[in-house]
């Protein structure tokens, strides 16, 4: 059976049983995905205390979105490998585990803020955002 056909299969929902088939047919691209990425942000995966065995955990998880995206996939991406669905549900959950933005959380901060540009600002009084801001007309310090 192939990759496309049990992924199929497990997102029409009740072949569960399929997924540790999947997963072990998938298991050696995750790995090396794992291993590269790992290479790739190797200082920051160890100050997170990430290590290659979570990366292929996420792996397995990211599997599971793979296999959603695939299923809910329109008419005219019919003829698309199974594996081309695989690879950004991964880059994702890896990025998260170690803290690395991602496209879906980039634009938060600037999301959040509800307030004017003549609202105070908390713990500095008679301060706004707009006295705070740096006047682009203003003399710019000289470097000694």
């Amino acid at each position: 059976m192939t990759n496309e056909q049990l992924a199929e299969l497990i997102g029409q929902g009740g072949n569960d049983e399929l997924l540790p088939l999947l997963w072990e047919k998938m298991r050696k691209l995750y790995i090396g995905w794992s291993g590269s990425f790992y290479n790739a942000h190797k200082e920051r995966c160890d100050n997170c205390g990430v290590t290659v065995d979570d990366l292929r955990q996420e792996g397995y998880l990211s599997m599971l979105e793979a296999i959603k995206a695939y299923t809910s996939r329109t008419d005219e991406h019919n003829d698309t490998l199974f594996t081309s669905y695989c690879s950004y549900p991964f880059k994702t959950y890896a990025a998260e585990l170690i803290g690395i933005r991602t496209t879906r959380t980039r634009n938060e901060p600037l999301n959040r803020y509800r307030g004017d540009i003549d609202s105070p600002l908390d713990g500095i009084e008679g301060e706004t955002i707009g006295t705070t801001t740096p006047d682009p007309e203003a003399e710019q310090p000289s470097n000694p």
